[in-house]
């Protein structure tokens, strides 16, 4: 009889968990940004000469006109419910992050008491998970406006950068996910460094 009851109860204790797991497939989704280096190490990025030793301060602010600046997005659930996808951390801080990394690896010199500012304005950020019959389609369309300005606040430059990526991978995946965002966050980036504009301003200034 014992047998019966603790077979009865192991019986049910899966049914909850099951149903627990299903549940968790829907719902918000809620992720946590971290930077991590793409696969590929290769650069798009082409300094003129002589700006890998003229150092920038770099930074990076939240724009975007959202009434919860926690949602990034929206994701699709298996009955085609859209649901919002929220950050658990900061956007602006992770933008700066993956910002500040790319540079780096770029060959761009920065410094806190640079002479030439270089800040970053998020205007715009939608990630976009849809779900399919198997994994998931994800994509991310931001815009970031940058001003180059001089150590007395005067702007030397202005412009803004898209960024624009889509890729496969798992149902309702934070790392999927992170690295979406960071691609289309590097693409912007990358055609930041690569204007003409910009580069031909940065190597006027001393």
């Amino acid at each position: 009889m014992k047998g019966k009851i603790l077979l009865a109860g192991l019986a049910a204790g899966l049914l909850l968990a099951g149903a627990a797991g299903a549940r968790g497939a829907k719902g918000v989704f809620t992720i946590a940004l971290h930077y991590t280096a793409p696969e590929s190490e290769e650069s798009d990025v082409s300094l003129a000469s002589g700006l890998s030793g003229k150092p920038l301060k770099l930074s990076i602010t939240d724009g975007r006109k959202a009434s919860d600046p926690a949602v990034i997005g929206e994701s699709s659930d298996d009955d085609d419910k859209v649901w919002p996808v929220q950050t658990s951390n900061d956007l602006a801080s992770w933008a700066n992050e993956v910002l500040q990394k790319s540079a780096a690896e770029w060959g761009v010199k920065t410094a806190d008491d640079a002479p030439l500012t270089l800040s970053g304005e998020l205007t715009k950020l939608q990630l976009v998970e849809s779900n399919k019959a198997v994994g998931s389609t994800y994509r991310v369309e931001l815009e970031v406006a940058f001003s180059l300005t001089d150590a007395k606040g005067r702007s030397l430059w202005s412009g803004s950068v898209p960024g624009d990526t889509t890729r496969y991978g798992k149902k309702r995946s934070a790392e999927n996910a992170n690295e979406v965002m960071r691609d289309a966050l590097r693409e912007a980036y990358t055609d930041l460094f690569n204007d003409s504009g910009l580069q031909a301003a940065w190597a006027k200034n001393p």
